[in-house]
This record gives structure tokens, C-alpha cells and sequence, in this order.
């Protein structure tokens, strides 16, 4: 919830501009700073729910939420955009493994699936909204390709 809503009220202005539907912060219905609200609210959560499922996998989820963030704050409109999805969907598999008793990590395959199919999200995510994004300053590394 914190990296969606993070996204939706950083992104307000130029998904007002672009004329995306869909999103509350740009059409008016709810307040940017009430979205912000619910973001940090969301994010501050987000770290216990997290150390619940243990220390070491909570860390690692924490990690990925962290680069989720750094990418809607800095790295989406960069050549780094595909980093912290790569990054993020990589750990998945370790956040869900070291919740198991003996906390092992996952298998170097499950990580790297992962870490491609992080790619292929941002790439795949992207294409809708390509000449917008371009019209608006951002050149992640979909736009670039």
C-alpha cells in the first residue's frame, strides 16, 4: 500500500496532465497530502508486519519496499528505472523463504526468475503510458529502448 499510494501522490500532477484515469490524487477526489498521509501511515506499518514474520526475512521486505520507494522518488525517470524492480521482485522469494523454520535462502534460480520477471513487469508496465511519460521528462530505461 505505501509504494502504491506513494507512487499515485508523487505522480499526481503529471497523471493530471496526462489524463490517466482511475487515480484519486490526480482527478481531485482525494487531497495529495491526505494520499501522502496514508502512504507514510501505510510505510510506518509496513516495518513491524514486516519484523513479525521474522528479522531476516523482515529485513529483506523492508529492503524491497525501500528500492520501490527509492524508484518512485529518484530511479523512475533515470536509466537505473529497471534496478529496483529487478532488485525488488528478486527478494521476493527470500522474503517468502526465510519465513520457513531454519530460514533458508532461496534457490539462486528462484531469485533470478525473479529478478527477470521484475524487468519484464517494469517493461511491460510502462507501455501504456509511454508517450505521456515522455512528454512529461521521464526517460527511464523503457523509454530509452
Amino acid at each position: 500500500l505505501s509504494v502504491g499510494w506513494c507512487n499515485d501522490a508523487y505522480d499526481a500532477r503529471r497523471d493530471a496532465r496526462a489524463g490517466r484515469r482511475g487515480k484519486p490524487a490526480s482527478d481531485g477526489t482525494v487531497r495529495t497530502g491526505a494520499v501522502w498521509a496514508a502512504a507514510g501511515i501505510a510505510l510506518a506499518l509496513c516495518v513491524p508486519l514486516s519484523l513479525a514474520c521474522g528479522g531476516l526475512a523482515g529485513a529483506v521486505h523492508l529492503a524491497a519496499v525501500a528500492v520501490a520507494w527509492l524508484y518512485n522518488l529518484r530511479l523512475k525517470a533515470t536509466a537505473l528505472s529497471w534496478l529496483p524492480y529487478m532488485s525488488g521482485f528478486g527478494l521476493l522469494p527470500a522474503a517468502v523463504t526465510l519465513t520457513l523454520p531454519g530460514q533458508p535462502w532461496p534457490r539462486w534460480w528462484t531469485v533470478a526468475a525473479g529478478a527477470l520477471l521484475g524487468l519484464a513487469a517494469h517493461l511491460a508496465d510502462t507501455l501504456p503510458d509511454i508517450a505521456a511519460d515522455r512528454a512529461a521528462g521521464v526517460t527511464g530505461l523503457p523509454h530509452r529502448l
